[in-house]
């Protein structure tokens, strides 16, 4: 297939557009008006395909666009010349909103079957906008035969949403403008700002030319959120045992749908566990920027057996009158770790298990290794331990291998703590919600991140910055 490109794109001397697809990189010409094009003459694209722009410099790529074009060719569209009028990506006002807290849970739409391009399709029109509802569509109207002078509205394919595609048949040029409609009557919702557009390219034979990477605007659209902030350890039900857990938030989420609520904030919820006090319950003070607290894990998903002994702790555990962090977590602790004896051979054989050890090695190890040697040493102190007070990764990985049974607990522990908490985001997404995390005041000074890094907890004072980045009652870095 032949590729023409032409995209505007006003430069400073010296400088030029070079469009990088398929590990390629093809300079292109500039011709008039800020004006670059380019011809490839032979280029294998599948039916979808990203590619970029760059600014280059005597050889040096100055400037990048904020993301890739996205290039999906609707099902029977195999043209001999394509044609692409582009346009540059530079970070959007409504940037935010392709994030996928919008895109898929906030906004987040039914996943759609690609539409097969009508007969004889020879234009492309490709636009991106995530702001819809889940119950609306984008979609065209415009003048000419084929449109029926404006009163014919057809929907663009969101099969690849935030992107929208519409192939079409075009013979004439015609006059158009670009709208949101209803989903299911294709009523107009609204329309987009500004003049009519103007489709003149005709496409010549065996051709068929894209505009591409419109952009659009529609007044009256501004999004406005309302979520309620919750510490996960407050939420309680008849479930848990003593202290609110992931699983507590999908009653929460549910909450939130049916009082038309869209966020939901939690209290940090890392792994404070240090001392295994009540003064670990405080949530700022983490162990790790990774790792989540164990106490928020469901018993019986993991594997723990829901017996009378189990139902009768349970009961006690929940009358409190207030969380008793030390009891809680304590019990919490042994039970996993009869769990971790009868379950853990058989996770372990699991691809999901094996994906996700090696996915998060870089962190869980040495979490791992630090959670086994503050219970050895008796305290999370590691300038106290001897001949690992400095993480050397090779001895480490030597303490692993000789505690292998303590490190595959913790991560078998951090393992059901990802899947549980993966699962309610799933929950809330599917109902519109998603969560915001709170971050942490401070990573303590006996962390497993000051393990690994001192150079971030101890800065260079030689550098102009202080010999201790701590604050004054040394827990927490600032």
């Amino acid at each position: 297939m032949k590729l023409n490109i032409s995209i505007e794109y006003r430069t400073s001397w010296g400088e030029e557009i070079v469009l990088c697809l398929g590990g390629k990189r093809y300079p292109l010409a500039y011709t008039a008006e800020g004006l670059w094009e380019g011809e490839i003459a032979r280029v294998n694209l599948s039916k979808s395909a990203e590619y970029s722009y760059e600014v280059v410099r005597d050889g040096q790529t100055v400037r990048k666009e904020w993301k890739n074009h996205l290039l999906a060719l609707p099902e029977g569209i195999e043209p001999k010349e394509l044609t692409i009028y582009d346009r540059w990506n530079d970070r959007p006002s409504d940037s935010p909103f392709y994030s996928s807290a919008f895109t898929n849970a906030i906004f987040g739409r039914p996943a759609e079957k690609a539409k097969k391009a009508p007969k004889g399709a020879n234009a492309i029109i490709k636009v991106a906008v995530p702001t819809l509802r889940p119950n609306e569509v984008l979609a065209l109207a415009g003048s000419g035969k084929a449109l029926k002078e404006w009163n014919k509205v057809v929907p663009f394919d969101g099969s690849n949403y935030p992107y929208w595609t519409l192939a079409l048949n075009v013979t004439e040029p015609f006059a158009y403008k670009i709208l949101i409609a209803d989903k299911e009557t294709l009523a107009p919702v609204a329309w987009e700002d500004g003049e009519n557009r103007w489709f003149a390219a005709l496409p010549q034979e065996n051709e068929v030319v894209v505009e591409a990477d419109l952009q659009v605007r529609f007044n009256g659209r501004d999004w406005k959120g309302a979520g309620t902030a919750i510490p996960v350890f407050s939420l309680r039900t008849e479930d848990d045992f003593g202290v609110g857990e992931f699983y507590d938030l999908k009653k929460m989420v549910d909450w939130a749908a049916a009082t038309g609520q869209s966020i939901l904030q939690l209290l940090p919820i890392n792994d404070t566990t240090m001392l295994h006090t009540w003064e670990d319950s405080y949530p700022y003070n983490p162990n790790s920027t990774f790792a989540l607290h164990p106490q928020f894990l469901n018993l019986p998903a993991v594997g723990v057996k829901v017996d009378e002994e189990y139902k009768a702790l349970q009961a006690e555990l929940n009358a409190l009158d207030q969380i008793d962090y030390e009891r809680v977590n304590a019990e919490k602790h042994l039970l996993l770790k009869k769990a971790f004896a009868k379950t853990f051979k058989k996770l372990s054989a699991t691809k999901a298990y094996q994906a996700f050890v090696e996915k998060n090695a870089h962190w869980l190890l040495p979490y791992a290794a630090f959670c086994v040697l503050r219970d050895m040493n008796g305290t999370p102190d590691f300038s106290q331990w001897k001949g690992y007070a400095k993480y050397n990764k090779k001895k480490v990985a030597a303490f692993c291998e000789e505690h292998k049974e303590e490190i595959d607990f913790w991560c078998f522990v951090q393992y059901h703590l990802d899947a549980q908490l993966s699962e309610v985001c799933a929950y809330a997404h599917s109902k519109g919600v998603v969560f915001k995390g709170d971050l942490p005041i401070g990573i303590s000074r006996t962390s497993v991140d000051a393990w690994l890094y001192p150079e971030l907890f101890h800065m260079d004072s030689q550098a102009g910055a202080p010999p201790d980045a701590f604050s004054a009652d040394g827990q927490n870095w600032g």
